[in-house]
C-alpha cells in the first residue's frame, strides 16, 4: 500500500485554520493471495502528524484501507481523541477487486462497523464494477518511481522490463496487481492516450495491444512487452479503466445506508474514452435507488446532505436566501445514458442546473460561463 500522509486546507501552525489529515491507500483492500505488506510505519508516522496538528485544528481521517483501520484502530482512535470537538474517519471510494476477494466483503462491513463504534465515520462509492486511474499503474511502485523519464527510460531497458513482466505476471501480494485484480490485461481498458499516437485503441484492451503485437498467450513475458511499447510510444501518457468489480458487491455497497456517492472522475482531453461515471455516476445512483426502493428523499440525503454534515458545512436547503447550487430533474426518469464504449452521452432525466444561482445547463444546452462559477467549500471550525 502506497501510503501519502498531508496536510491540506490549511496552516497546521495555526489554531484557526482548517487542516485536513488524509491517508490515501493506492488501490485498496487485499491482494489477490493474502494481505498486502503491513503498513504499520507509516501508521506511526500518521499518527505523529496527528499529535503535532494544534488541537481541534484537524476535521478527521480518511482512507480506503478498512484493513488498516482494524489493525491500527487503538491509534487512530486516539489521533482522534488528540481532535477537540470531533474528528471522523471516511472509508473512500468502496469497493472489492480482484474475484478472489469477492466473498471478503463480509469481512470488509465487520471493519467498517467497527470502525463506526469508535468515531464518526461515512463511506462513499461510484456505483461502477470499474474504476479507472492513470495507466502507469499497472507497473511495480518501484518501476514508476521518479520522474516520467526515468519512468520511460526503464520502459527501454532490456533487465528491467523482465523484472517488470515477472513482477507483473506472478507477484500478486507485495503490491496491489492491478492486471492481477482485472484478470489480465484483458480486463483493462484504455481510456486515455497520446493524441495522434494511440487514437486507434481508445476503448479498447491491453490484450488488444498485445495481440496487434502478434502475440497469442495474454500471460506471457512477451504480452507485457508488448503493453510496455505502447506505453513508451504514448510517452506514459494513457489513462485506464479497471474492470475489477462485481454487480453484487456495488448494490450491497450501495444499499448501505451511510453510503454516499462520489465521481472520482478523471476527464482526459477531447476525443477521449474516461470512464461513464465522470457523467453518470450521481444519475445512475438515482437510478439505481429508484429500482432498490431506495426513497428520493434517503438517496437525495445521501448525496447531498450527508457528505456536508460529516464535514461540519451547512446543510443544502431550499429556501429564500441559501445557496442555489440545484439540480432540476424527473425522479420518474433520471438515468444515466452513457457507458464504458461512449461515455460522453447525457444522462437523461436532468432539465436544468444552477451553480450558485448561475444557470449552466438548460434542457440539454450547455451554457459555458466566462467565469466557471464553482467555488472550494471550507468547512467552520467547531468551538473548544
Amino acid at each position: 500500500v502506497d501510503l501519502e500522509c498531508r496536510a491540506v486546507a490549511g496552516r497546521a501552525g495555526h489554531r484557526d485554520e482548517a487542516v485536513v489529515l488524509e491517508e490515501t491507500a493506492v488501490h485498496r483492500g487485499q491482494s489477490e493471495t493474502g494481505p498486502l505488506a503491513d503498513p504499520l510505519g507509516r501508521v506511526e508516522r500518521l499518527e505523529d502528524m496527528v499529535q503535532d496538528v494544534p488541537v481541534h485544528a484537524a476535521t478527521g481521517i480518511a482512507h480506503g484501507e478498512p484493513r488498516m483501520f482494524a489493525r491500527h484502530r487503538v491509534r487512530v482512535a486516539r489521533a482522534e481523541g488528540r481532535v477537540d470537538g470531533g474528528g471522523g474517519y471516511c472509508n473512500e471510494h468502496s469497493k472489492i477487486a480482484g474475484s478472489k476477494n469477492y466473498e471478503k466483503i463480509g469481512e470488509v462491513e465487520a471493519i467498517l462497523a467497527d470502525a463506526s463504534s469508535l468515531i464518526p465515520t461515512m463511506e462513499n462509492m461510484y456505483p461502477y464494477t470499474a474504476g479507472s486511474t492513470t495507466g502507469d499503474a499497472i507497473f511495480p511502485p518501484e518501476m514508476r518511481a521518479g520522474s516520467r523519464a526515468d519512468f520511460l527510460a526503464r520502459l527501454q531497458d532490456p533487465q528491467t522490463r523482465k523484472a517488470m513482466a515477472e513482477t507483473i505476471l506472478h507477484d500478486t501480494t507485495s503490491w496491489d496487481n492491478f492486471s492481477a485484480f482485472c484478470g489480465g490485461f484483458a480486463g483493462i481498458q484504455i481510456a486515455g492516450v497520446k493524441p495522434g499516437v494511440g487514437d486507434a485503441y481508445l476503448g479498447k484492451r491491453l490484450s488488444d495491444v498485445a495481440k496487434a503485437a502478434g502475440v497469442v498467450d495474454m500471460e506471457s513475458a512477451a504480452a507485457c512487452f508488448a503493453v510496455f511499447d505502447f506505453f513508451a510510444a504514448n510517452e506514459g501518457e494513457v489513462a485506464i479503466i479497471t474492470h475489477y468489480g462485481n454487480e453484487a458487491t456495488v448494490e450491497r455497497f450501495f444499499l448501505r445506508t451511510n453510503m454516499a456517492i462520489c465521481t472520482d472522475g478523471l476527464m482526459p482531453g477531447p476525443g477521449q474514452k474516461p470512464h461513464p461515471r465522470a457523467l453518470g455516476a450521481f444519475p445512475k445512483a438515482l437510478r439505481m435507488a429508484r429500482e432498490l426502493g431506495i426513497s428520493l428523499e434517503r438517496i437525495v440525503w445521501r448525496m447531498a446532505t450527508l457528505p456536508c454534515r460529516f464535514l461540519n458545512l451547512p446543510d443544502p436547503v431550499l429556501k429564500p436566501g441559501a445557496d442555489a447550487s440545484l439540480v432540476l430533474f424527473d425522479p420518474e426518469t433520471v438515468a444515466e445514458r452513457n457507458d464504458y464504449l461512449d461515455p460522453l452521452v447525457l444522462p437523461e432525466g436532468i432539465s436544468r442546473v444552477w451553480i450558485h444561482g448561475q444557470l449552466v445547463l438548460d434542457c440539454g444546452r450547455l451554457i459555458v460561463p466566462k467565469r466557471f462559477p464553482g467555488r472550494i467549500l471550507s468547512s467552520p471550525i467547531r468551538p473548544n
